[in-house]
């Protein structure tokens, strides 16, 4: 009995091993990653954590309203968007909306509330890239989209949808004002003189009168 047990061990391990990998590369964990990655400025390797994290949450069918997925979804992947293109990785920028808007459709519809949201990241891209004519369809394509939902009853997931996405805005812009008024130094009003000090009169400066040297022929 001893030597069945001892034989089942390295199975019984690599069996845990296998699991546990399975489980790192779950799309919350791969989400985690590459939340950790944007916030150190390694926007290539959030770029492919993302990607991997919706590939296995469509497999997992994730429900829209998933708080994780939420914010995946509607913070995460629009920051990286909004970086990448900044930076100048239009491709990867463009690909990262084109896979968001088209993860949302197959999971959600193309008359989805996501959907919505990631017409808006692909107009927002072109808006930045100044491609106008592409923006422009984009935006007719989002419009059409508004007013379906709101036929089909869904004006408060709508509603919903473009306020989250106002309040994100909201903090950046706070984000942002913060950064900037970090880079200033305070002045220290303690240190400086005061106004009565500033004009104080200061004594004259005596200066060392010339004696004069006794005269040799007396």
């Amino acid at each position: 009995m001893l030597k069945f047990s001892a034989a089942l061990l390295p199975i019984v391990l690599a069996f845990s091993c296998s699991a546990s990998l399975a489980q790192a590369e779950s799309w919350q964990d791969l989400t985690r990653q590459g939340e950790a990655s944007l916030i150190s400025e390694r926007m290539s390797e959030a770029y492919k954590y993302f990607k991997n994290a919706m590939t296995e949450a469509e497999k997992q069918k994730v429900a829209a309203t998933d708080p994780t997925f939420r914010t995946l979804m509607l913070e995460d992947i629009p920051n990286l968007i909004e970086r990448l293109s900044l930076e100048k990785s239009n491709e990867r920028a463009e690909d990262l909306a084109k896979t968001k808007l088209a993860f949302a459709e197959r999971l959600y519809g193309d008359k989805a509330p996501l959907t919505l949201d990631a017409l808006q990241d692909l107009q927002a891209l072109y808006s930045l890239q100044k491609r106008n004519l592409e923006m422009t369809q984009v935006l007719m394509r989002y419009a059409g989209t508004v007013t379906a939902l709101r036929d089909e009853g869904k004006e408060n997931e709508v509603n919903d949808m473009l306020q989250y996405r106002n309040d994100r805005l909201k903090r950046k812009l706070k984000e942002s004002f913060e950064r900037i008024s970090k880079r200033f130094v305070p002045v220290n009003k303690a240190a400086l003189p005061s106004k009565e000090e500033s004009v104080k009169p200061q004594p004259p400066v005596e200066t060392p009168q010339a004696t004069a040297k006794p005269d040799p022929k007396h």
